[in-house]
């Protein structure tokens, strides 16, 4: 059995409120089935380079 595809529909009046509904909605998305999978959506190897990145430089 193959699962059936859901279709958003972006909301908001303009194509740039429409992106910014699909990244949002995209991102809770993510979270939601990482949490789901018992996984920590938190950490990020590029984000935690980046922030021992700045802290060196401070």
């Amino acid at each position: 059995m193959r699962p059936e595809p859901i279709v958003v529909q972006a909301k908001g009046d303009s194509a740039l409120e429409h992106l910014l509904w699909l990244v949002a909605f995209g991102d809770f998305v993510s979270l939601y089935l990482a949490l789901l999978n018992g996984l920590n959506p938190a950490p990020v190897d590029l984000v935690e380079k980046f922030k021992k990145v700045l802290a060196s430089e401070s």
